[in-house]
């Protein structure tokens, strides 16, 4: 028997502290529903999780990109149908002022002002715009005449109440600014954005910055140009006049090339839309994949704790009751002196 060292109550005491320990740990998870809780619980297994988390993050959020990406090809899509509505409402009427039935002063007259009505609706619809950035209108104002280039001032006559203030544009530049203008009193002063293509961030990675160009042929449109330029100047209507039947005759084919150039521009915004929800299929599977990864390193097993608990909870107890017998175990000491 020794008093200076009681080497029993020291191991008890070594085994209460590691049982309590223990038993604070697996209390943790069991509160958390996570394994690793700390770098101390897996160095390596956070370093990986985290790495997931963001990406997982950047997935969630390139899935609302897309989502937008879809709400603005849905809104000038939706402005292209009604422009697909009043080009033909305007073929219509070349054919009927090529009949030779009518007057020029009185009846081909009244289908001209129909005819220059709509072709300013075109124009009012090629300004559509989300969130401030326009395409269809190729970079024209509100009264469809051509932006400011290089420094150089427009040929077409001005007019002084719907004039816009211009700024010139470096060669090359895609986005183009300008002010819009109101038709009646030029006074809106809202910044919109010009772009030819739309760039959209379709996933989590640097790399995953998609443009799209809406890029068509240019067969079936005569004259004019395989670009989103949907205005009355885009579509060629500003040239035309139906006040003369020769005039009506020769515009309708004309009109024809407006019609399908607008076909072709849905077409394209259509083949988008159809990419953009593909690409919304796909994000949410990787998403889940990476968070069932992650929740295999990460997440804690509950039965797997709840019966560690257990065993934790009687090996501190039992160590705890240990310990105070230990500490007893020097009393017997005293039986020797007396």
């Amino acid at each position: 028997m020794v008093i200076q060292h009681n080497m029993v109550a020291m191991n008890a005491d070594r085994l209460n502290i590691y049982n309590n320990s223990s038993l604070s740990k697996t209390v943790e998870r069991l509160s958390s529903g996570y394994k690793v809780n700390r770098s101390a619980d897996d160095a390596a297994g956070l370093n990986v999780t985290e790495k997931m988390r963001a990406q997982i993050s950047g997935i969630n959020t390139a899935v609302k990109n897309c989502t937008d990406g879809i709400s603005m090809v849905q809104t000038f899509e939706g402005a292209l149908d009604e422009m697909h509505t009043i080009v033909n409402r305007c073929r219509t009427l070349a054919v009927k002022s090529a009949n030779g039935l009518y007057e020029n002063e009185v009846d081909r007259s009244a289908i001209e002002q129909e005819y220059l009505q709509l072709t300013d609706e075109v124009d009012q619809l090629s300004q559509t715009d989300f969130n401030g950035v326009l395409m269809l209108c190729g970079g024209a104002d509100i009264a469809g005449f051509n932006r400011v280039l290089n420094g150089e001032s427009p040929s077409v006559e001005r007019d002084p109440v719907s004039d816009v203030q211009y700024s010139a544009v470096p060669p090359g530049t895609e986005e183009q600014s300008f002010v819009s203008a109101s038709n009646a009193f030029g006074e809106a002063t809202e910044n919109l954005t010009y772009s030819g293509n739309l760039v959209l961030q379709t996933n989590s990675r640097a790399k995953d910055s998609v443009a799209f160009t809406f890029e068509y042929s240019a067969n079936g449109l005569g004259e004019l140009v395989n670009d989103l330029n949907c205005s009355a100047e885009g579509l060629g209507m500003n040239k035309l006049t139906l006040k003369t039947q020769v005039n009506a005759n020769a515009a309708i084919d004309k009109l024809t090339n407006a019609v399908n150039k607008v076909s072709m521009v849905r077409s394209t915004f259509g083949a988008v839309q159809n990419r953009l929800e593909n690409k919304l299929d796909g994000l949410p599977v990787t998403a889940e994949n990476l968070r069932r990864a992650e929740s295999t390193i990460r997440d804690a097993d509950m039965a797997k704790e709840a019966a560690e608990f257990t065993g934790r909870t009687i090996l501190r107890d039992s160590s705890q009751a240990m310990l105070a017998q230990a500490h007893s175990l020097e009393n017997n000491v005293l039986s020797l002196l007396s």
